[in-house]
Formats: C-alpha cells, structure tokens, sequence
C-alpha cells in the first residue's frame, strides 16, 4: 500500500481538514472576545501559536490511533476501513464546512477590498511622508466647533472649553478616529456645508452643537450628521446644573460611540465616565485655559496658566490641571524666554511631572513630559521608552503626537516617525505641515519640503499663531537649498508677521539670513537677540547656529564644545542639538575635522 493511501486509510487527512477548520473558528471567536474582556494584547499571539503547534500534534495522533465506537486503540499495519456510512457522511460535512469557509473568505476578502483604506507605513520606510487620503476613514468624526449662546460674552468659553473635552472623552475610544480640535476650529461659525467638510477632513460623521452658560446652569445640545444624507444619526438635550457637566460629557460621548458603531471597551467607559474634580470654579477655569490653548505648545498664555494654577488650589488632585501645566512646562524647556528661565521651568516641569504621576501612573501627557525632560539632557534611550509609553497611553493626543514624532525624526528614527506621522495625518489634518517639517529635518530632504508646503498647504490650513514660524522655516530651508530669491521672500514676510527675538526658533531665521549673504542682517539681528534675552542664551546650541551663520567658526567651535559637553535645557534643546551633532542642515563647516570632533562630544553616531 502506498503512503499516500496508508494516510488517506488511516484518516490523516480527514483529521488534518477537521483540525484546521476547527482551529481556524476558535481564532476568530477568540479575536473577538479577548479584546472585550480586557485581555493584554500578548494574549492573541500566544493562543495562536498554541493552536498551530497543535496541529502537526494532531496529525501525528491521527496516524497512531483510530477513534471507533468501541473506544480508541493503535492503528495497526493491515487494518482495512473501507468506510461505513457514517464516515462517508462525516466526509460531506467537512467537505461542506470547508466550503462554507473558502466562500466566507472570498467575500470577506472582497469586503477588505472595498473598505476605505487607511494609510499604513512599514517600519523600513525611511522617506519624509507625503500625505493624501481619498476614501473615508471608519468609525470617523469631525466635532466642529459648539455655538455659544450664553446670555453673558465673559462666559464665551464655557462653549470652546466643553467643546474640547468632549474631544477629549471621544478620543478615549481607541475605536475611533475623532479629528484633532486644531484641524476643526478653522470651521467655527462656517457656512461650508456639512458634505464639503467632510470631505475635507476624511470623516464619515459631522457633530455638531450648542452651549448656553448661566446662573450654574448648562445646556448642551448635540447632533450627529450623516454627511452624504444630511440626516441626524442621533441628537440629544442636556439641561443640567453645571455639577452634571461630566456625566452630560460622558452621555454624550456613549451616544456618540454607539451611534456610529464603534466598540466600547470596558477600561474605555470607565475612562469616559471619571469625573476631572468636584470643584465647578475649578473646572470652570480648567475649561477657560482650553479655550485659550488650542494646542500645548512651548508657549501659553499667562491667564492660562494662572487659571490652571488658580484651579489646582481649589481641587489639588485636578489630574488634567496638573498634565496640562506638565507637558508645557516640558516643552518649554531649550526655548528662549524672557520671563522665566530654564532653571525654573525645568523646576516646574518635573513638580507638575510628578503631581500627575503620583494621581494617575498612566498618564499620557506625564509620560509625554518626562520624555521631554529626557531629551533636555540628550538622554535619547530614555525619551524613546518613555515616548512609546505616552503613544500607547494616548494614541489619539495630537499635542503627544506631534512632539514624538519631532523626537523620533530628529533622532535618526525615521520608520518610527512615518509610522506616527500615518497616525497624525487621520486625526489631524492640519498637523501635517508640522510634521513634514519634523521629517524633512530628520531626513536633510528639504526638496520634498518645500514641495509640500508650496502645493499642499492652503490658505487657512493653519492656525494664525503657528503660520510665522512655518513661513520662517519655510524660508530657512529654501536658503539651505540655494533658492536665495523665495527665501528672502519668505524670511522678509516673517519679519512683518512676527514679534522678534522671542518668536520661537528664531535663530533659525538669523540662519536664513545669512546663507543668503545678508551678512550686514543677520549681525543686527543676532544682537537684537542677545540684547533681548540681556545675554542670558549666549552659550547655546541656538548662539552655534547664529555663529554658522555669518562664518564666525572660531566661536562657534568654542561654543559648540561646550554645549556638546553639557547638554541641558541650559544650553539648548535636543532639536538644536540633534542639528549641530547631526549636521541636518548639511552645513560644509560642521563637516571640518576639529567639528566632527566637536560633534562626536554629544555621543551621537555621525554618518
């Protein structure tokens, strides 16, 4: 007898079929019910592994014993089974089943097929990513930004602040993709109709809503739009105490998740369902810093920051007052500033750091902070794993986002910054010009850069506070490619728009200046600078790069010495440092022997 048919008698194959198609629906039920019970996502890959190792032990049962109704015993050499007609009819079950199977595959796959893609980069991808989705993303939706009709104008911000932590509680469900408050707000008060801003964003549902604000009391009303139809999927009215304003947030939130279909995990409800502080005047000033911080950014507004401050005092276990405070404070750090110097603001971050941290252990915005603080003193190795941690505690942050994806390009981690780029362009649109930037910075490809900003970035695209420093680098980088003509342009139509020395980056704009030759500039402005800061930042990364630029290399070798020795919030920031040690900027006298030498100091790899 033939091994072919000695497998076939032994019933290998029948059992091989079962074993599959068996294993197979297991996988699928348990990739369906892990996730709801909380399950770590260790659990999957290692059931599965279980389940295919046990398939070649199947097999190998298979051949040694035979099941029969009278029990299970060894298959012997000449036992003949001719086939009852009980196992004829088992045969056309598993033929049956299996065919149900590759049909369920076939139409499955199909599904796959016509499902709106979303933009995914492989982890060897290593180019500046350039954007442009054209079908909708799932479970999407666009919160535009809420009316306000309270009686009072000084309780405006009751609408923009409780239109941001709405934001928030959406973006707690890991099943959706809620557009990020920055690429909304341009829609405030619009005329645009619903379709056009959906397809503009990518989304496949409109929210939209009003809050009225008096006398402690809210009234929040809300709808959900399909685009396509114009027709209301869901709408609800909320006339409450002020005191209810969270389980309004968290209704409306639940409304929301159902309505569009996406999966609420329990840890998720729980989230969404947490109250921020018993105190209503300490949420009632959290919500007028929101308003008036569309993004966490290395500058904030002072009423800002004495109304979280003044916040903290009323409820000190406020654990968002405390995150918020944090991560700016954080930011800040290598930035120039008039007011406050580093040593303070390091003070602060690492106090605000550790009160959330001490509240809540997993906190995005705290974890996003200490990577901060890591990267003010070059320690990369700890900024990535705490990066990663921020990441995976708020994947839908775009102020975590976009600084993890500065971290990770700037350090030479360009799969890892194209990854959370793909991320960054679903929920954020109009971070795109920012993060480009980051990546183009990271990969010294100011050419695909430029190109973007010129064909890609719209009027309006982004946010009046952000458009200087864009343009700036804009034209600094059309300096570095030689462009002097469009760069002079550009860095001439900064100085208009900006305020001077104490603009962010700055330096940069000094840079510009003098790769186009304007020798006589870019002196004047560098003084303007040190005069504006009364020469508290004249031993920086920032002062190399002014020095670079107007060829005083005797300086900038001195200078640069000690910053690489010394790396700190002190002497710079890590995207300074990143430039000098890196030399992203490409610039001929950082390639010098005795600058080399120089830049090995910071203990970054030089190619």
């Amino acid at each position: 007898m033939s091994f072919f048919s000695e497998l076939k008698r032994r019933k290998v194959f029948r059992v091989g079929v079962t074993y599959i198609i068996a294993g197979w629906i297991i996988i699928q039920v348990a990739d369906t019910l892990l996730p709801t019970y909380g399950a770590p996502a260790w659990v999957m890959p290692v059931f599965t592994t279980m389940i295919l190792l046990g398939f070649p032990l199947s097999l190998v049962l298979a051949w040694a014993l035979e099941v029969s109704p009278s029990g299970v015993h060894v298959t012997h050499d000449g036992d003949t089974n001719k086939g009852s007609p009980s196992g004829l009819i088992l045969n056309f079950v598993i033929m049956g089943v299996m065919a149900a199977v590759i049909l369920w595959l076939v139409i499955d796959q199909s599904r796959v097929t016509d499902a709106p893609s979303v933009t995914t980069v492989s982890e060897s991808e290593s180019q500046p990513l350039l954007v442009g989705q054209s079908n909708r993303l799932p479970n999407s939706i666009a919160v535009l930004p809420f009316e306000n009709l309270s009686p009072d104008p000084d309780n405006a911000y009751f609408a923009a602040g409780i239109h941001d932590t709405v934001l928030h509680e959406l973006a707690k469900i890991s099943d959706m993709n809620v557009i990020a408050r920055t690429s909304v707000l341009p829609y405030a008060g619009t005329a645009l109709p619903i379709a056009e801003i959906a397809e503009t964003l990518n989304v496949e549902n409109i929210m939209e809503g009003t809050v009225q604000y008096a006398e402690g009391h809210v009234r929040i009303t809300a709808q959900l739009i399909n685009p396509e139809t114009g027709a209301h999927i869901w709408s609800g009215n909320f006339d409450r105490p002020f005191s209810d304003v969270f389980t309004i947030q968290s209704e409306i939130a639940q409304s929301i998740a159902n309505a569009i279909g996406s999966e609420l995990l329990p840890q998720e409800l729980q989230l969404i369902s947490q109250q921020y502080t018993s105190s209503e005047e300490a949420y009632s000033l959290f919500l007028l810093a929101r308003a008036l911080v569309p993004n966490i950014a290395p500058s904030m507004p002072q009423q800002a920051k004495d109304s979280l401050e003044r916040a903290i005092e009323l409820d000190p276990e406020f654990i968002q007052a405390h995150a918020m405070l944090a991560f700016h404070y954080a930011l800040s750090l290598g930035n120039p500033d008039p007011d406050l110097d580093d040593t303070e603001k390091e003070r602060r971050a690492r106090q605000y750091t550790q009160n959330t941290l001490d509240l809540d252990p997993n906190n995005g915005q705290a974890a996003g902070a200490q990577a901060l603080l890591a990267m003010a003193y070059l320690n990369d190795q700890e900024a990535e794993l705490f990066w990663n941690k921020a990441v995976e505690l708020s994947p839908n942050d775009s102020d975590v986002l976009d600084d993890a994806i500065r971290f990770f390009a700037t350090s030479g981690n360009l799969a890892r910054a194209n990854l959370l780029a793909a991320r960054i362009e679903n929920i954020n649109p109009n971070a795109l010009g920012t993060v480009q930037m980051w990546l183009a910075m990271g990969s010294s490809d100011f050419i695909i850069l430029t190109d973007f900003m010129n064909n890609e970035i719209k009027p309006g695209d982004l946010a009046a506070d952000i458009l200087p420093f864009f343009i700036m680098m804009q034209g600094t980088f059309e300096a570095i490619l030689g462009n002097n003509q469009e760069a002079n342009r550009l860095l001439d139509q900064t100085r208009v728009m900006s305020s001077g020395p104490q603009m962010v980056m700055f330096e940069h704009q000094i840079y510009g200046y003098g790769l186009v030759g304007r020798l006589a500039l870019t002196r004047q402005l560098q003084q303007e600078y040190f005069d504006f800061f009364d020469g508290k930042y004249t031993n920086t990364a920032q002062s190399v790069i002014m020095y670079l630029a107007t060829s005083d290399e005797q300086t900038a070798l001195e200078i640069l010495k000690l910053v690489a020795e010394n790396p700190s919030p002190q002497t710079g920031g890590h995207l300074h440092f990143s430039i000098l040690a890196r030399n992203l900027y490409k610039n001929p006298i950082l390639e010098k022997p005795e600058f080399v030498e120089a830049r090995r100091l910071f203990g970054i790899p030089i190619e």
